[in-house]
């Protein structure tokens, strides 16, 4: 399932681009349901810098699904790889729960628009449980879509919120 979102942030392209490459983690008292993030690995690259981190949910688990659901599953990998010339990040994201059942890419750009920045954030979701030994295989393909459509609700609002923090962030900041 693609996801495709478009936010507009006056602040040049350059600094708009550096804070969320450099200065994410100073984002996150700005990013709802984000706990932390962590820097695991960081390298410059040919194009620019590549950064594996790890992002912290901070949800409230209803106790329905506590004992199947832990807090430490609402955990997930980003392997960004920044490139500086295209105004462009290329990422893989990689949940802690579920990995082998979820394909999760995209690339978000960088466009400038004058003196503001057009941030376009765009992947693909895509949900295969017909491995999973508690789906039956009859049922893999509903189950699939229906857990895309519940990971949608989710990850617009998300990085509408992300853009909004960024925005918050740079007014106090910049």
């Amino acid at each position: 399932m693609e996801f495709r979102v478009e936010e507009r942030v006056k602040f040049p392209r350059d600094l708009v681009y550096k804070t969320l490459r450099d200065d994410l983690m100073k984002l996150v008292p700005y990013i709802p349901n984000v706990k932390k993030i962590e820097v695991l690995e960081k390298k410059k690259t040919k194009e620019g810098i590549f950064y594996k981190n790890r992002w912290y949910a901070d949800y409230n688990i209803p106790k329905l699904v506590q004992k199947i659901v832990k807090i430490e599953h609402l955990t997930w990998l980003d392997y960004a790889t920044w490139i500086d010339k295209e105004y462009a990040c290329e990422w893989k994201f990689e949940p802690v729960f579920f990995t082998e059942y979820v394909d999760a890419h995209g690339r978000n750009e960088f466009i400038e628009d004058g003196k503001e920045t057009v941030v376009v954030l765009s992947g693909v979701l895509n949900v295969d449980t017909s491995g999973h030994p508690a789906v039956p295989r009859l049922l893999a393909r509903r189950v699939n879509k229906e857990v895309e459509r519940l990971a949608m609700l989710a990850i617009k609002p998300n990085l509408r919120k992300l853009m909004k923090g960024l925005r918050e962030y740079l007014k106090k900041n910049a």
